[in-house]
């Protein structure tokens, strides 16, 4: 994973991304790899095998 202004960079093959409270959190093999403040992500680039939760994309 890389963050690049606000642009976040999601490439670990079967990671998912999902909304914890008012976080974007990203988990690798049911652990946490990245937490990081919603409003601090502006657009999210995912590449592969990556599941994103229905929530985070509403």
């Amino acid at each position: 994973m890389q963050q690049i202004q606000n642009t976040l960079y999601v490439m670990t093959p079967l990671s998912y991304v999902h909304l914890d409270n008012a976080t974007l959190r990203v988990d690798v093999d049911h652990e946490k790899r990245l937490q990081v403040p919603l409003h601090h992500v502006g657009t999210l680039v995912c590449f592969g095998d990556v599941m994103v939760s229905p929530a985070l994309m509403h």
